[in-house]
C-alpha cells in the first residue's frame, strides 16, 4: 500500500533490546481520519523530520488479541519529495 503526506510528527527512537523502532505520523490530507501512525524499524529508520513531504510504500496488518484486533502499519520503502 503507497501513503503519501507531509510528515506531522516524529516520535522519540524506542529501543527493544536489539531491535529499535521509531513511530512517525503522516498527515495525508484526507476528509476523514487523515493522521496515520507510522512504524519503522531498525536500519529503515533515517533523519526525516517534521514537514518533509513523502512518500511510502507500507504494509497493514492486523492480530488478534485476547478477543480485541490491534492493527499495525509498517514502512518498508520511502522517498521524500
Amino acid at each position: 500500500m503507497e501513503i503519501t503526506g507531509v510528515i506531522f510528527k516524529v516520535l522519540p527512537v524506542e529501543e527493544y533490546g536489539k531491535n529499535r523502532k521509531q513511530t512517525i505520523i503522516i498527515d495525508t490530507s484526507a476528509e476523514y481520519n487523515p493522521h496515520i501512525a507510522v512504524d519503522i524499524w531498525n536500519d529503515k529508520i533515517t533523519s526525516v523530520k517534521e514537514g518533509d513531504v513523502v512518500q511510502m510504500d507500507v504494509n497493514v496488518s492486523s492480530k488478534e488479541y485476547d478477543g480485541k484486533w490491534y492493527t499495525n502499519v509498517s514502512l518498508w520503502k520511502y522517498a521524500t519529495n
